[in-house]
């Protein structure tokens, strides 16, 4: 969304999918490893005075998640500078029962406190966890992970094979990790080689093995890793239905409750039907507006009989109904402005 800022970032590498990367100029702060939190924080630390730098040339001064909107609060301290936050998820972590989690939200709850506004990417996140759990009275607004109206690619007409052969092409698309949703797909791509094909597309951080097994089967096709949103016609016009099943939950954890998936809002933007996961936040919205199916979290084989079962089912209700639903769904509409007013408003304020 360009809203006319000049914008500057600073960030951390790490060895991870590379995502989309920004079009401004980027201070590099150093190199992270994934999931090693003690040398995480070392190496935060010692950026703060090259991050201090950047903060002392910024009118705004906009974090992504908590731990680098405690960082940005340190670099501001005696600048005068107000600090706004995105949260983008809501770990396990930050909900556990224990001492750990008892910590961790309090340090959470210090530093929203302490930002001048949050930018959260569910409205879950806010009232569920912030505000009834937390008590922050910090200005919110919310920016879910829609996306931007792109040229008219979403209605150019794409053949697949449920259409053509009475073969279900299932999408599984993104950071693919989650081990269970691997094991299944691979025992439905197995048990059903002549009826379902599967077309996988992203970046794996599951088992090696397990994931290569799943790509060696004949009805699988992998196409490595893509850019978004520039391989998403290509990705998404290649399949029937989507897999959007979040990561099956361990227990306690509720991200899965409150977040859709990126894989939500693309399949809708693309009108493919998907099958999410019973009782998450994309689970209520296919089951309300009947745009796909649900799977529970049960056994394996109960998971791949459902999946069966249901893809050769209403299939062109789901269709006709993912093209009727509003775009303000999956497409940012007024964000943008909302956004720009209330960085403005609290750079003055």
């Amino acid at each position: 969304m360009d809203e006319g800022f000049q914008v500057s970032a600073a960030s951390f590498t790490r060895k991870y999918h590379k995502g989309r990367l920004p079009s401004c100029e980027v201070a590099i702060l150093g190199e992270i490893e994934h999931g090693n939190f003690l040398m995480r924080a070392i190496k935060m630390i010692k950026a703060l005075p090259k991050l201090r730098s950047q903060v002392k040339e910024a009118d705004i001064i906009y974090a992504f998640g908590v731990d680098m909107g405690l960082l940005c609060i340190i670099s501001a301290i005696g600048l005068l500078k107000h600090v706004a936050v995105e949260i983008g998820d809501i770990r396990s972590a930050q909900v556990q029962k224990n001492l750990k989690g008892r910590l961790v939200r309090i340090l959470d709850k210090y530093i929203v406190s302490n930002c001048k506004l949050m930018i959260a990417t569910s409205i879950k996140f806010v009232e569920e966890y912030y505000q009834k759990n937390l008590k922050v009275k910090t200005k919110t607004i919310i920016l879910e992970n829609k996306l931007e109206r792109q040229q008219s690619d979403r209605q150019q007409k794409t053949k697949t094979g449920f259409l053509e052969h009475n073969i279900v092409i299932i999408g599984y698309f993104g950071l693919l990790r989650c081990s269970k949703s691997i094991r299944v797909l691979t025992r439905l791509a197995s048990n059903y080689p002549n009826n379902i094909k599967l077309f996988v597309a992203g970046y794996s951080l599951v088992d090696d093995a397990k994931f290569a097994k799943l790509i060696s089967l004949k009805n699988v096709e992998y196409f490595g890793e893509y850019k978004s949103p520039g391989n998403l016609f290509e990705i998404y016009s290649k399949v029937d239905l989507v897999w959007s099943v979040y990561p099956f939950p361990n227990v306690g954890e509720l991200n899965w409750k409150w977040a859709r998936t990126n894989r939500f809002y693309e399949s809708c933007y693309f009108r493919k039907p998907m099958i999410a996961l019973e009782g998450s936040a994309d689970g209520d919205i296919v089951r309300e507006h009947k745009i796909g199916f649900t799977v529970e979290d049960v056994s394996e084989d109960e998971i791949v009989r459902c999946v069966w079962e249901n893809s050769h089912e209403n299939f062109e209700l789901y269709q006709q109904n993912i093209f009727n639903l509003p775009e303000e769904v999956y497409l940012y509409t007024q964000e943008g402005k909302q956004l720009k007013e209330a960085l403005i408003h609290m750079a003055n304020n």
